[in-house]
């Protein structure tokens, strides 16, 4: 899910063929991407637990604030029905995406292994994208390695509380294996509803 390729030569990173559009692969050194990734220790560690949360901390990548975001009105007049987070990079509408899919549904970092936001020309190499960039989520993905299990609380003001849940099972060592990611959130606020 990572740009980065392994080299089995040096064990330098590299980028392949698909991510710079070159005929082979070349040192990731050489190549002059504007890309930001945020990683799963990093979103964890500044707490974010959703896509606009952790994007505060990408460079020249914003939430776009027009008519029909900034103060809940849509042209539905259903905010459940309409995905309201878009973002601008440099000043340019971004495509949003979840494995390199087009993404039209809020999205929560329960289950995100990494944020890609990759800028300008390098964004259409994936398909689609738009002038300001893609910004795409990768999902975690099951490991064949190594089983572990990982689990986290968060408290908040008014009895907010979030629970989180990564278990990682190897099935057949190097050849299958089984991810389960769950969690349950409960915000709360000052105001009663």
């Amino acid at each position: 899910n990572s740009l980065f390729i392994e080299s089995s030569e040096s064990g330098q990173p590299v980028y392949s063929t698909a991510d710079t559009g070159t005929n082979g692969s070349i040192a990731a050194s050489s190549v002059e991407l504007s890309n930001v990734d945020l990683t799963e220790e990093f979103i964890s560690d500044i707490g974010a637990t959703n896509l606009t949360e952790a994007l505060q901390y990408s460079t020249s990548t914003q939430p776009e604030m027009d008519d029909n975001s900034s103060a809940g009105a849509n042209p539905s007049g259903n905010g459940m029905l309409e995905f309201s987070d878009r973002f601008r990079v440099r000043g340019q509408s971004a495509t949003l995406a979840r494995n390199y899919f087009a993404l039209r549904i809020q999205s929560d970092n329960y289950n995100v292994e990494r944020i890609e936001d990759s800028r300008g020309p390098n964004s259409v190499l994936f398909g689609f994208g738009s002038p300001g960039g893609i910004l795409n989520v990768s999902t975690k993905q099951a490991g064949t390695g190594r089983s572990f299990r990982k689990a986290s609380i968060q408290v908040g003001s008014f009895g907010s509380h979030r629970e989180t849940l990564d278990v990682n099972q190897t099935l057949l060592q190097g050849r299958l294996g089984l991810r389960l990611n769950a969690v349950y959130d409960q915000n709360n606020d000052f105001r009663e509803y």
